[in-house]
């Protein structure tokens, strides 16, 4: 969501700064910064996402848009952003940062996983949630994601949770579509789906849903689809070997 939103500004002529820790190896921020490599979106990594935030300032300098009639033109007129590009940063989008109280924000979007929504309740590290669900109603907008994996009740079951806690929050849903493969040992290298078509493939993950990676590659249409899940974030070594028609890494 994060590369999503920064995308989007970007194609408004905003330039904005994403603000990620770093988890782990920082596999995130390396691939935000290999998707977005050329363009105007800038990718900052620290735990310390104010001290992150500053250093990119600094070097940038910033523009404030707020208060302005900015964003109403350019939601009206797309082609308005390609006149206001510059290295300024313009917006900063704060990734996997709801659960820093510290920080002010203009807008906060809580994520919802469609296929885990709450899992047992519980938080850290008992359970899924970073925090209890009455902190949706600090959200401005709430984003249930892998929407179309889930049948139609359960999506209705968290419209209504969500809207017990808050009424008037808007909500929307999102899938995850992909669009082509990359060779594992020649990331410039594009792949067409319909190279596993009809073929024995095994989903080889280290992310935090790894079910919904599973579906994703059921629904391109291979004869058969196995599973080999590693903890979040796991550093991968290319001496694994699985013995299969394609394995398929995430």
């Amino acid at each position: 969501m994060a590369e999503f939103i920064a995308k989007r500004l970007a194609d408004y002529g905003i330039s904005p700064l994403i603000l990620t820790r770093g988890y782990a190896g920082g596999d995130e921020a390396k691939m935000l910064k290999r998707h977005l490599l050329g363009g105007p979106v800038k990718v900052g990594v620290g735990a310390n996402r104010v001290a992150t935030a500053n250093l990119f300032f600094e070097k940038y300098g910033y523009v404030d848009y707020r208060g302005s009639k900015f964003f109403e033109r350019t939601y009206l007129d797309p082609k308005m952003g390609s006149h206001v590009g510059s290295q300024k940063i313009g917006a900063a989008v704060l990734d996997d940062g709801m659960q820093h109280w510290s920080l002010c924000r203009d807008l906060e979007i809580v994520m919802i996983n469609g296929l885990m929504p709450w899992g047992n309740c519980k938080l850290l590290p008992l359970g899924p949630l970073r925090e209890p669900l009455i902190a949706i109603k600090r959200a401005n907008i709430a984003v249930v994601h892998h929407a179309d994996l889930v049948l139609e009740q359960k999506l209705k079951d968290i419209k209504l949770v969500v809207q017990e806690i808050k009424e008037s929050l808007p909500i929307f849903y999102t899938r995850m579509t992909p669009s082509y493969f990359f060779e594992l040992r020649n990331i410039s290298t594009k792949m067409h789906l319909g190279a596993v078509l009809d073929a024995v493939v095994l989903c080889v993950s280290a992310i935090g849903s790894p079910y919904a990676f599973v579906r994703a590659m059921e629904k391109i249409g291979p004869l058969f689809v196995d599973r080999f899940d590693f903890s979040d974030h796991y550093s991968f070594q290319l001496k694994i070997y699985f013995p299969c028609n394609h394995v398929l890494v995430s």
